[in-house]
């Protein structure tokens, strides 16, 4: 209400595409959750921290995400991954890195979908799915 939003449209393609990766991410191993769960804090991160000072309603989100508590959280999230992975396998490891990977995407998809607004961008072929179906 506050920003007269309406919630009762469809999903854009990139949020439905990123919202199925991360029920894939449930099955996952811990190592791949972990890496999966630092890289998305630490794209928020870095996306509200980067820009600086940000002018009216969007200044809450930056100082929410791009917080010195928060950069210390994804600090935190980045040392617990690490801690794991070195004790994986190879074939876990490369799960992770693909997870990471594929986040990069998923982000960078998802905020093009934001930065458009009320348009949807289709799929241009980049973005393919890491983790098979079960």
């Amino acid at each position: 209400m506050e920003r007269s939003l309406n919630l009762n449209t469809q999903k854009q393609p990139a949020c439905n595409q990123y919202c199925h990766f991360m029920q894939t991410l449930w099955d996952m191993p811990y190592p791949v959750q972990a890496t999966a769960f630092w890289a998305i804090e630490l794209a928020y991160n870095q996306g509200w921290q980067l820009p600086g000072q940000m002018s009216g309603s969007y200044n809450e989100f930056a100082q929410r995400w791009g917080n010195t508590g928060f950069t210390e959280y994804v600090t935190l999230l980045e040392k617990q991954a690490n801690q794991v992975l070195p004790e994986a396998s190879e074939s876990i490891q490369q799960q992770a890195e693909s997870a990471f990977l594929q986040i990069a995407q998923l982000e960078a998809e998802f905020w093009q979908m934001a930065f458009n607004a009320g348009t949807v961008v289709p799929n241009n072929g980049t973005h393919s799915p890491v983790f098979n179906d079960p």
